[in-house]
């Protein structure tokens, strides 16, 4: 639903990549969105939600 090119733009914006080893922007955004939405309380609910 979120256009990739608003991604890249608002990472390019901030560099928000510019220190990442195995986590881009993209994937980072969308597990946080994941959490909000499904009232995630914590990483371990997070990750068994995965």
């Amino acid at each position: 639903m979120i256009p990739g090119s608003l991604i890249n733009a608002a990472g390019r914006k901030h560099t928000s990549n510019r220190y990442f080893k195995r986590l881009p922007l993209r994937v980072h955004l969308v597990s946080l969105l994941y959490g909000v939405f499904s009232y995630c309380n914590g990483l371990r609910e997070l990750s068994d939600g995965f």
